[in-house]
């Protein structure tokens, strides 16, 4: 089976955001808070040590997660239309499980990276639905790492193409617009305005991310489903319960032989 078309996904992904906007960008804030410090330390000209770097980028990783995780949960369980503060409230009962085992998919990102490019770049889509398979079905660590690896199989360049396409979907017009406003504001502050913006569309990401990651787990699960049945029913047919039956009474099933 093939995956749903980029265009679909694009579409399903951006009916979903515009439709509770609102609340996913509420969300989206709250995942900002760590450039929004880095802003304010920066025009209070208090930018004068390794401390604020630090607690900005501590800062971003937590409430960005925390922020991935809301909206992961308020596409999943979009019949109880849940608040933006209702979301955060779930994520962070959550945050623990999940934030340990996203380490150690990116520890052995990484290492990839580290290693070649290459490998890195494998393992980044391999790992990349490790996130939901944590949060969603309960399974975290290595468990969580091989099945995100057992969805992507097969389909690594598919899921990679659509990955490519967001990404550039997002990157390309916040680039025009940083390139637009350097010489008006400033350099400095053009990569603050783009990078708002950015964690802004992170709602949007991440719904995509979701829709495909469901859309795998509707394949895989057919394909299982239709190899169970293929199995049932060589074992269930006449010809097998015949040749079993023969093979227990110690005779051969009788042969056919053609007369002409």
């Amino acid at each position: 089976m093939q995956l749903k078309p980029y265009t679909k996904l694009l579409s399903e992904s951006w009916q979903e955001f515009s439709k509770d906007f609102q609340n996913y960008l509420t969300i989206a804030v709250v995942a900002s808070v760590g450039l929004l410090y880095a802003i304010v330390i920066d025009f209070a000209n208090l930018n004068n040590g390794m401390i604020h770097e630090l607690i900005s980028a501590a800062l971003y990783i937590v409430f960005a997660f925390m922020a991935l995780l809301a909206v992961l949960i308020k596409v999943n369980e979009k019949s109880k239309q849940l608040t933006a503060q209702e979301s955060l409230t779930e994520a962070k009962a959550s945050f623990g499980k999940v934030f340990s085992t996203y380490l150690v998919a990116l520890i052995l990102i990484i290492l990839g990276f580290i290693a070649f490019i290459i490998p890195g770049i494998i393992l980044s889509v391999m790992f990349s639905f490790v996130i939901p398979v944590a949060l969603f079905e309960a399974k975290y660590g290595m468990t969580a790492i091989h099945q995100s690896r057992y969805y992507v199989k097969d389909y690594w360049w598919h899921i990679f193409g659509r990955f490519l396409f967001i990404g550039l979907i997002v990157a390309i017009p916040l680039s025009l617009l940083q390139g637009l406003l350097n010489p008006v504001i400033g350099t400095q502050n053009a990569t603050y305005l783009s990078d708002f913006i950015g964690l802004l569309l992170l709602p949007l990401v991440v719904i995509y991310n979701y829709n495909l990651y469901q859309d795998l787990k509707t394949i895989k699960g057919q394909n299982h489903n239709s190899t169970l049945q293929a199995d049932s029913g060589v074992q269930g047919s006449p010809t097998a319960e015949h040749s079993s039956s023969a093979s227990e009474s110690g005779h051969q099933a009788p042969e056919i032989h053609n007369n002409n």
